[in-house]
């Protein structure tokens, strides 16, 4: 488990790109990250998550990105964008379009929820 400081265990030479701080690990699991509310499916390990902020859409998209074994530079390349913009999404940096949706959201009780599908389920 990686600590928020950085601390943490992983293997020697190990390459990445950010520390997560996880709440739990367990396949009958639900995880909170901040406030990012994400629930294994443990069976076909299918991430649903509710989105309620850029910070919490930034941590489900980090997530997402993750999962597929893209690095921030590889999704940025297939993007057409760079490294910092990928790296400004994920961390959820404030934006006037951003603070906009979330507040138009909530004064409409509108509910966002996303899904990661992990890549060997994907289809299409």
């Amino acid at each position: 488990m990686l600590t928020p400081d950085g601390g943490g265990s992983r293997q020697a030479g190990a390459r990445r790109d950010v520390d997560i701080d996880v709440v739990g690990v367990d396949f009958d699991m639900v995880v909170t990250v901040h406030d990012v509310h994400i629930e294994v499916d443990g069976a076909g390990m299918a991430y649903t998550g509710k989105i309620t902020s850029a910070e919490s859409l930034g941590l489900f998209l980090q997530q997402a990105r993750l999962l597929s074994g893209l690095s921030q530079r590889e999704l940025a390349r297939r993007l057409g964008t760079t490294q910092k913009y990928i790296w400004e999404l994920e961390a959820g940096k404030p934006s006037i379009v951003m603070d906009r949706l979330f507040a138009a959201m909530r004064a409409t009780g509108m509910e966002l929820t996303a899904n990661i599908t992990p890549p060997g389920e994907r289809h299409g």
